[in-house]
């Protein structure tokens, strides 16, 4: 571990993400709304050099108890990452289906490897 000091004002909080994090981000809406809520984008934060992390993207329609009978959407999710490449492997299960169609799938600016997504280079995944 390590101890890491901070400029933290009010006005602009830091956001501190391990290595090997997955931070999914939406648009920002007022209300919760399944139908309204379009976007996805899954922020990666891969480890440097070699290693691998695993995560879980959770989705509903925020409003009824569908999830318990599978209706819902559970994206597992793992990064495999090298020297030169960054893995993502993204598996679906569940029957839900969100207004997004597609993971946007982003990195942290500066990281030069490249990203494959299921094998594919690119940086989207297709629901």
């Amino acid at each position: 571990g390590q101890w890491v000091t901070r400029d933290a004002p009010l006005e602009k909080l830091p956001l501190m993400v391990r290595a090997g994090a997955g931070l999914p981000l939406s648009e920002r809406i007022t209300h919760v709304s399944a139908e309204k809520d379009d976007t996805r984008e899954l922020k990666l934060f891969p480890v440097k050099g070699v290693g691998h992390s695993t995560g879980m993207l959770f989705e509903d329609d925020g409003e009824s108890w569908g999830y318990k009978k599978g209706n819902a959407l559970w994206l597992n999710w793992e990064m495999v990452c090298d020297g030169s490449t960054i893995n993502l492997k993204v598996e679906a299960s569940g029957d839900y289906r969100p207004a997004w169609k597609a993971l946007k799938v982003s990195l942290p600016a500066g990281e030069k490897r490249k990203l494959r997504v299921n094998g594919i280079e690119g940086s989207e995944w297709v629901v």
